[in-house]
C-alpha cells in the first residue's frame, strides 16, 4: 500500500498482541481456521495447505513470519484469503478487528531502522497507519510477505 494514499480500505488483525493492516483490495475472503495439512520440506512458516473450494492453497503462519507469540487460539483463529501475484495464499492471524478507511494524512512511511526483512524479500512493511491518539497499525505488503515465506 502506497503510503501518500487515502480513502483505501484496509483490514486490520491481530497477531499476538500487534495490530497489523493490508490492503483491502488484495483480500478475497476471511475465514475461520481450518487444520491445515502438512507439507514436507515446506518453509518453516508454512502451516501447510487447505481445500478451499476445490483449491489447495498454502497456509502461512503470520507470528512464525513474524517471530510474533501467536495466541493460537484456534477458535478464535482466521485465515485471510488474499489473491497475490496471481496466486491464492492463506495467512494465520489471532484475529480479524476491522475494515478500516485510512484518511489523508494518517498513513507514515516506516523507518528504515524499523524494517522488517527476510532475505531477498525485502522489507514487508509498507506504513504505519495512526489510528487515534495512541493507537499505530503496520500497514503490510502481502506481496511481499509471500516472497517473504518462500525465504524464510
Amino acid at each position: 500500500m502506497q503510503t501518500d494514499v487515502a480513502d483505501q480500505k484496509v483490514v486490520v488483525f491481530r497477531v499476538g498482541r500487534e495490530e497489523y493492516a493490508v490492503s483491502i483490495t488484495a483480500v478475497k475472503e476471511v475465514i475461520p481456521w481450518i487444520q491445515p495439512t502438512p507439507v514436507p520440506d515446506a518453509p518453516a512458516v508454512v502451516e501447510g495447505v487447505v481445500d478451499l473450494r476445490g483449491e489447495v492453497i498454502p497456509i502461512i503462519d503470520m507470528a512464525r513470519l513474524f517471530r510474533s507469540a501467536r495466541q493460537h487460539d484456534d477458535a478464535g483463529s482466521r485465515i485471510i484469503v488474499m489473491e497475490v501475484g496471481g496466486q491464492q495464499a492463506g495467512f494465520v492471524v489471532d484475529s480479524v478487528t476491522e475494515v478500516h478507511t485510512v484518511v489523508p494524512g494518517s498513513v507514515a512511511p516506516p523507518s528504515p531502522v524499523l524494517r522488517i526483512t527476510r532475505g531477498d524479500a525485502g522489507a514487508v512493511v509498507s506504513g504505519i497507519l495512526k489510528m487515534g491518539e495512541n493507537r499505530l497499525v503496520v500497514l503490510v505488503d502481502p506481496v511481499r510477505i509471500l516472497s517473504a515465506a518462500q525465504v524464510a
